[in-house]
């Protein structure tokens, strides 16, 4: 997805556009997951952020296999409640090789919204 189709499309292509972009960077920064070291894929890896409420963030970059293994959203929603936080959690599985968010994905999102 381009930034023109971003900007064409609505509030779900805008967000989507920004995640897709947030995790590519994430993936080019750290190059190897923090859990395993194996080598990041944009397309398999998974970004979580929790915000405490002094702040402060923490962020994770994992494969997906990782992330899953450890708990997934749940585990990340779990450490976020306990501290107070909100979360975040951006999976590459939800976006397809050229960046557009997959329809299962944008449906839950509609979804959640609603």
């Amino acid at each position: 997805m381009g930034i023109m189709d971003a900007i064409m499309g609505d509030e779900i292509d805008r967000d989507a556009y920004v995640n897709y972009q947030t995790l590519l960077y994430a993936v080019q920064r750290e190059m190897f997951c923090q859990d395993t070291g194996a080598i990041l894929d944009v397309r398999r890896a998974v970004l979580s952020t929790v915000r405490l409420p002094d702040g402060a963030a923490v962020a994770l970059i994992r494969t997906d296999e990782a992330f899953d293994r450890v708990g997934g959203v749940d585990l990340v929603k779990a450490t976020a409640d306990h501290f107070g936080g909100t979360y975040e959690v951006i999976d590459g599985r939800d976006f397809t090789a050229d960046g557009k968010l997959r329809a299962a994905a944008r449906k839950r999102i509609t979804a959640a919204q609603a």
